[in-house]
């Protein structure tokens, strides 16, 4: 996966790393899943699922040290951003917003993210600054418990 450039402005260099320590990845997904607060989820349950789910592309983002994680899957030729979690002790660092600019870089084509309630601003954000993205839609969300979908392309229209 690709890293962020350097920067000179106090924000740490990240990365997205498929090979991560499955143990700081389930606590990252268990403490993800705790702070969703979904009254039919056991955080624990669906932590080994996503673990254990070929379809779903786990990657550890680092800064440099583990600072959350991004998962991603593929359905019917479009990329889904599934769970995205950054440390609560490092969130409003840039460290997500950097994140997610590498995750959809490295995915061109049609894109969509459903966006939790406490998540939409952060969302417009990263598809207002990122680099490449075009044909932002928004919509209703996949699931009750959401807020919104928002839909779009990465990479030049002939692509």
């Amino acid at each position: 996966m690709p890293d962020s450039p350097p920067s000179n402005n106090g924000t740490p260099r990240v990365t997205l790393d498929r090979a991560f320590d499955r143990a700081v990845m389930r606590a990252d997904l268990c403490a993800y899943f705790a702070e969703l607060a979904v009254s039919d989820l056991d955080p624990d349950l669906i932590a080994q699922e996503l673990l254990e789910e070929p379809e779903v592309h786990l990657a550890c983002i680092r800064a440099p040290g583990a600072a959350g994680f991004v998962a991603t899957a593929v359905e019917d030729g479009v990329t889904q951003i599934c769970e995205f979690y950054v440390r609560p002790s490092l969130r409003r660092s840039r460290i997500g917003t950097q994140a997610a600019h590498l995750a959809i870089a490295a995915a061109p084509g049609a894109w969509e993210l459903n966006a939790m309630p406490g998540a939409v601003s952060f969302w417009r954000h990263v598809l207002a600054t990122c680099p490449g993205l075009r044909d932002l839609q928004t919509g209703p969300p996949a699931l009750p418990h959401q807020a919104c979908k928002f839909t779009f392309t990465q990479g030049a229209a002939d692509d």
